[in-house]
């Protein structure tokens, strides 16, 4: 299972849940995100999923209300993210299986 989530800066999440972590599962998210904010600015990593040619030929074709930062290369620990993933990491995923994200959320 993979989570995506942004933070507006007014503080609300968008968070959706996927089985997979793919260009398409990319694709989705971001035109959901899209969808429900119209004009974006996103901060994203460049993972393959993130800078796959679909992915970025959709963000070529939406530049007129979606803005990409890319985060440096190697630079984890800029990214927000990457703090809840290794507080999960270290304190709840190592012990115990949780049958859904949500759940392990809470449990932090």
């Amino acid at each position: 299972m993979v989570a995506f989530d942004i933070i507006t800066h007014d503080g609300r999440h968008f968070f959706r849940t996927y089985d997979k972590f793919n260009k398409d599962t990319v694709l989705n998210y971001l035109k959901k995100l899209k969808k429900c904010f119209g004009k974006i600015v996103i901060v994203m990593d460049r993972a393959p999923q993130h800078t796959a040619k679909i992915v970025t030929k959709w963000f070529d074709e939406n530049k007129d209300c979606v803005k990409v930062l890319w985060l440096p290369l190697g630079t984890p620990e800029i990214a927000g993210i990457e703090l809840f993933w290794g507080k999960s990491k270290k304190h709840v995923s190592v012990s115990e299986y949780y049958e859904s994200f949500l759940k392990m959320y809470h449990a932090l």
